[in-house]
């Protein structure tokens, strides 16, 4: 959650390169329109799950690079496709730094399901976060009958008897997000990333999950499936993720991901369209300028790092240094309630208490939220904030959950501001400011 600038073969001699992905903005108003608007907004963050491991894993060498586009649903999550198979089976899925595994449903999924293990009806990961609708209240109110055998529907599935370089694998695989889920089994084959036309990255021999089982969520949105980004150390049954099996094999110049998310307001017309790149083995030049700055991992599991305070201008600050994590998979810029009710206030936010939600005037101007990294301060700005979700209504882009350790989720506002480069290799994130905000 691509574009392709090296086509890699598949036979016995592997060139290393850059590819580019990209992502494309899908219109989440008309699920509001049908009646899906939920009655409040809740991040749920899979990465804060029991599944934290603190190993990481060994330094990779590398020699290439290779991009894919996404599809932005609003500015709230970023969808691509990839394919699996040969020939290829095509799949859209949320691009997370803040998991490890691919999965997809399998053409088995829904089939005797004996229904979601989340509290929810409308569920929702931080892949992709989402509305949702407290499910028990929505089936007393009879606003909803239970699907638990429709979640599948409508959904791409994969077909391992239509593929040639399919390998069974039979291990089973269960990964709970939040109130969230999949179940199923782990298959091998052939993963490209980016339109299978267009010179994407190809990564044989890929290891991914086979969902007969989905979470609720899933079943009424876009989303096929996820593909983690993310260390291995942070996947479930430890397998080896597509762009770590990509880098192992040597498929790219450099071990890193530059991901370049754009703003929804940057595009015209239509409902899926251009919103973002995500490049692997190299830099974005095209869309981002030079790398301000590098900073350290905590660990090899997520993309965490320190920050050494934020503030909004002189009417706010906090000069504490704390754990935050880089999220490609997080809607908003998450912050514990107590700095984000004096954030809000300071940019003259309002609550909703029937969406759960904090919103702002469309023409609202206030000082940039900013997050001092390293002795450097980045600027998060009221254009990438004020989140247009139609009807002449803005969401700010900030939302309190105190989640503890680490305190701050720097999700897609963030990136939409400064590109990030995960660097896989040398355990950092770089920044770099986008090239495409006025």
């Amino acid at each position: 959650m691509r574009h392709l600038l090296l086509l890699l073969a598949l036979s016995t001699v592997a060139m290393a390169g850059v590819f580019q992905m990209k992502v494309r903005h899908l219109d989440k108003l008309n699920y509001i329109r049908q009646g899906k608007t939920p009655k409040e907004f809740e991040i749920i963050q899979k990465h804060m799950q029991k599944f934290r491991k603190a190993h990481g894993i060994k330094k990779l060498h590398t020699h290439a690079v290779n991009g894919q586009a996404v599809q932005d649903f609003y500015d709230l999550f970023y969808l691509a496709n990839i394919t699996i198979g040969t020939p290829e089976q095509m799949f859209e899925v949320i691009l997370d730094t803040g998991s490890a595994n691919l999965w997809v449903p399998d053409n088995t999924c829904g089939q005797d399901d004996s229904g979601s293990s989340g509290s929810n009806w409308w569920s929702g990961t931080d892949s992709g976060s989402d509305f949702i609708m407290n499910r028990a209240e929505r089936h007393a109110n009879k606003k909803e009958p239970t699907r638990f055998n429709k979640v599948c529907d409508d959904k791409n599935k994969f077909d391992s008897s239509a593929s040639s370089t399919y390998v069974a694998n039979g291990e089973s695989i269960s990964i709970q997000y939040g109130t969230g889920d999949m179940s199923g089994f782990l298959g091998e084959d052939t993963v490209k990333l980016g339109d299978p036309a267009n010179n994407p990255l190809v990564i044989p021999k890929t290891t991914f999950g086979q969902a007969t089982h989905l979470g609720d969520f899933f079943g009424n949105s876009p989303i096929d499936g996820i593909l983690g980004l993310a260390f291995q150390s942070l996947a479930e049954d430890n397998v080896v993720p597509p762009v770590i099996n990509a880098i192992n094999q040597g498929l790219l110049d450099q071990p890193i991901i530059n991901v370049f998310l754009d703003t929804e307001g940057n595009n015209d017309g239509g409902s899926r369209r251009a919103g973002g790149v995500f490049t692997y083995g190299g830099l974005d030049t095209d869309n981002c300028g030079d790398v301000i700055d590098y900073v350290k991992l905590s660990s090899d599991t997520y993309f965490e790092f320190k920050i050494d305070g934020v503030n909004v201008g002189t009417s706010y600050s906090n000069t504490k240094k704390t754990n935050v994590i880089s999220d490609t998979g997080t809607s908003l810029l998450i912050g514990p309630s107590k700095d984000i009710k004096k954030i809000v206030k300071a940019v003259g936010a309002k609550y909703n208490s029937n969406e759960g939600l904090y919103f702002i005037d469309c023409d609202a101007k206030y000082d940039p939220v900013t997050f001092t990294i390293n002795g450097k301060a980045y600027n998060v700005s009221s254009q990438v904030l004020t989140m247009d979700v139609g009807e002449s209504k803005c969401l700010f882009g900030m939302y309190p959950w105190d989640i503890g350790d680490p305190a701050w989720i720097l999700g897609d506002p963030f990136i939409r501001q400064y590109c990030n480069v995960f660097d896989l290799g040398q355990g950092r994130v770089g920044f770099a400011p986008s090239k495409n905000l006025a």
